[in-house]
């Protein structure tokens, strides 16, 4: 009989970059470890379920979100295996009991931001569970997995030590990020040869154009224009962008349900349509990690907006935007701080510049080499069962 390995993930938002890490992460471990039973743990947090933001309260974009809930519920059920048994918790003693009582073999963490201390736990005093308990029996594993802004110094004693305790357990720490992987240097990894960076499992997601061709037809979109794909909330610098494009003659296609200044909001689609569409576009504006990565993934330019409010970043403005940029050399040209940055005038020439000087052969080149990164490691992964 094969062994048992549990993903233990975020999969349930309505969010395509987070189910599609977790789809690339079961399809990856899948294949390496043919034999074996490989499974997405069904473990979330209460406060994940169905929660339509205070921008959604308007009866029709209530309707959408619910709308594009159920295509995620649908996609999940068609599509990722799940333990035979769920639980939803937010308290870590019951969800290590339940993950314990899979008997799994190997227990893989990530990826995603899954290593962020929320208010909650930090009130609480107590990690997510995604910081696995030592004493579990199985082998475990961190694969680009995130802490997001997290820090050494943003921990108090205990929690620290609780952190320490977790992370020197596991047999392998992949992440994804230099703020994470400064954290768990800063936790006693520092010089450990389990410690690595290790890319997205989504660079080894294989992208289906003809998905995202037909959903752009059926929401109306004209696949042969000059486009603007924009996949962030509204902020003042991007509306103005939005603006000087549409002046210019570029249709605007938004992919999320709150910018009113487009002709096509493409909100309605499951995640295998969403990870082709950024092809269509001449460059994208977004503050999202997956937004970035999947218009690399299709060789589109592409602008970072990060902003202390929506993706953080440290005070030596390290992020998981930054990061992603600087693996593709784009760190100083290609990420703006909204915090700090307001000048329209400038921000175009950023964005004509991203256009003008993009180096599609480079950008496939690298997302190939982060693809064989990815891969390398889950080879580390599988000798833990021959040693």
């Amino acid at each position: 009989m094969g062994r048992k390995i549990g993903i233990l993930t975020y999969f349930w938002d309505s969010n395509p970059g987070t189910f599609l890490q977790a789809f690339s992460m079961q399809q990856a471990l899948a294949k390496r470890f043919p034999g074996d039973r490989v499974e997405v743990i069904d473990l979330k947090h209460g406060r994940f379920w169905f929660r339509p933001s205070r921008y959604d309260l308007w009866l029709p974009k209530l309707i959408e979100h619910y709308r594009r809930h159920r295509i995620y519920l649908r996609t999940t059920r068609e599509h990722l295996p799940l333990s035979p048994t769920g639980l939803i918790t937010d308290n870590y003693d019951k969800a290590a009991a339940f993950i314990e009582s899979q008997h799994y073999d190997l227990v893989v963490v990530g990826a995603d931001v899954i290593l962020y201390m929320m208010a909650d736990y930090v009130r609480h005093g107590t990690p997510p569970i995604y910081w696995l308990p030592p004493s579990m029996g199985c082998k475990k594993v961190c694969c680009a997995a995130s802490a997001r802004e997290l820090t050494a110094d943003m921990l108090d004693a205990t929690m620290r030590r609780k952190l320490t305790e977790s992370i020197r357990a596991f047999d392998l720490v992949g992440v994804r990020d230099d703020v994470t992987y400064e954290l768990m240097e800063d936790l006693g990894l520092k010089g450990d040869p389990r410690l690595a960076k290790v890319p997205d499992p989504t660079f080894t997601f294989d992208i289906d154009q003809g998905l995202a061709k037909a959903a752009l037809l059926r929401y109306g979109v004209d696949v042969g224009a000059p486009t603007v794909v924009v996949n962030m909330p509204r902020r003042p610098l991007c509306d103005g962008l939005v603006r000087y494009y549409r002046d210019k003659g570029f249709q605007v296609v938004s992919l999320t349900g709150g910018f009113g200044l487009v002709e096509h909001r493409v909100c309605g689609i499951s995640p295998f349509e969403w990870a082709g569409i950024p092809r269509y576009g001449k460059i994208v504006l977004t503050d999202r990690f997956h937004g970035t990565l999947f218009s690399l993934r299709n060789g589109t330019p592409v602008v970072s907006m990060q902003k202390g409010g929506r993706m953080h970043y440290t005070e030596k403005g390290l992020s998981k935007l930054y990061t992603l940029q600087r693996q593709f050399g784009g760190e100083k040209t290609n990420l703006i701080n909204l915090d700090t940055f307001t000048d329209l005038d400038a921000a175009v020439k950023i964005t004509d510049a991203a256009m003008a000087s993009f180096d599609a052969g480079k950008v496939e080149r690298t997302c190939a080499q982060m693809r064989q990164q990815f891969e390398a490691f889950l080879d580390r992964v599988a000798a833990l069962f021959e040693a």
